[in-house]
């Protein structure tokens, strides 16, 4: 088996220079237990390799499956080895643009940025646990400031926590692991809110938030406490949201750095994207890419999910 570990995207190609080496790889970290057929889930009896090495058949369930059946990368025309050196160099810590990936990939950007937003779909395609502990709840909107814009296209009452022409994400920050959630909404009402907020918190916790009124009521399921912004209190005791509001800064200087704009609609990928970067900043390159490899199984994406 090669060895697994490496600090760099060169340090990567120069051990897996080819895509028969990268496509051996990728069967390390997919069937480390021995070839299992995707349909049929068999890995007792069987599995036949056709002489071409890029096709299998199962003697139990008799049917054909490559290394990429029910993975991002089935009847993908990139090859493996671009994929690798994408996800590489997407997982780093820093995001890059769809733009970046075709140029420095030579391939077509439309192509770059359904690969970019399959990779985003399976950065959660994993069960997580409800968060504990201390948890601090914000939320914060994306879609720009009414003073930025031209004259003519300032919108009247969009100050605020205005949904109408900006999208609001709420964000949830365990202190005691240090993980977040982010979720993209239609707007802030009290009703769904506060029901999101009991999905993704166990019963019992302390939640700390600012004074918005939607948060009112979670007291009967939570510990809760409050710091007034509006008042320029920012701690009150152990309540604040001083570490979510940190995270926020990351959010906005990807977007305005990187992106400069994303869409409304295609916002919940870009929520899964900055909540992965964030709760797995501590792992090495190759940690970081192992993870998303073994995460890529039993998930497609479809161009006509973009729309």
């Amino acid at each position: 088996m090669k060895n697994l570990d490496f600090k760099s995207l060169y340090s990567f190609i120069e051990s897996n220079p080819t895509e028969q080496s990268c496509r051996k790889y990728f069967e390390t970290i997919r069937w480390k237990d021995g070839i299992q057929c995707p349909h049929c889930q068999n890995k007792e009896k069987k599995i036949y390799r056709f002489a071409s090495n890029s096709l299998y058949k199962c003697s139990a369930c008799k049917k054909q499956f490559s290394l990429t059946k029910g993975t991002i990368f089935e009847k993908s025309h990139i090859p493996l080895r671009k994929w690798f050196a994408l996800i590489l160099l997407f997982s780093d810590k820093k995001s890059c643009s769809a733009n970046y990936i075709s140029r420095e990939l030579n391939i077509a950007y439309s192509n770059a940025y359904f690969a970019l937003h399959r990779i985003r779909k399976c950065m959660t395609n994993i069960i997580r646990p409800k968060l504990t502990g201390v948890v601090e709840i914000d939320e914060t909107f994306v879609g720009g400031k009414n003073k930025n814009r031209h004259y003519k296209d300032r919108k009247p009452h969009s100050q605020g926590r205005c949904t109408k022409y900006k999208k609001p994400i709420i964000g949830m920050l365990s202190r005691e692991t240090g993980e977040v959630r982010l979720l993209a909404l239609s707007n802030l009402k009290k009703e769904g809110l506060q029901l999101l907020v009991r999905n993704k918190i166990e019963a019992g916790s302390t939640i700390s938030t600012d004074e918005y009124r939607g948060y009112k009521g979670l007291n009967k399921f939570f510990t809760h406490g409050q710091c007034n912004h509006g008042a320029y209190q920012y701690v009150n005791d152990i309540y604040h949201t001083n570490s979510l509001e940190g995270f926020w800064g990351h959010v906005k200087r990807n977007i305005n750095g990187i992106y400069h704009k994303v869409s409304r609609i295609k916002l919940v990928f870009y929520c899964r994207e900055f909540e992965f970067r964030y709760n797995n900043r501590n792992l090495s390159l190759s940690e970081k890419f192992h993870k998303l490899l073994g995460q890529t199984f039993n998930i497609r994406l479809m161009r006509k999910d973009l729309d």
